[in-house]
């Protein structure tokens, strides 16, 4: 089959040669090209996929990290409420004990 299309380009002469090798030639490179492109894109969808997955892992341990926060808020904000009540008794013990010292006060004159 080789021979036979060799030979029928030989009688047509150089240029029928150089047409076809031409021809196979670019054949040859388009096979190539497509191969590395198919090679890559496979590698790119691994490569992506491993990052997606980095991106969920990361995400999950962002959730866990928002909820200890949000508990920890929570906690706090008991706290400072706490503190508060606290402060508005001591006011309010400190304002009878004024109160105490001004009646003893006015008592000794």
């Amino acid at each position: 089959m080789e021979e036979a299309i060799i030979k029928a380009l030989a009688s047509a002469g150089p240029f029928a040669i150089l047409f076809f090798w031409a021809l196979y030639d670019k054949s040859q490179l388009t096979k190539q090209v497509m191969q590395d492109s198919k090679e890559r894109e496979d590698r790119l969808v691994v490569e992506r996929q491993a990052s997606e997955k980095k991106s969920q892992e990361r995400e999950e341990k962002l959730m866990i990290c928002l909820d200890n926060l949000s508990l920890q808020y929570g906690g706090l904000c008991r706290d400072i409420d706490e503190t508060k009540d606290d402060i508005s008794g001591i006011k309010g013990d400190l304002s009878e004990v004024k109160q105490d010292i001004k009646i003893l006060k006015d008592r000794g004159k």
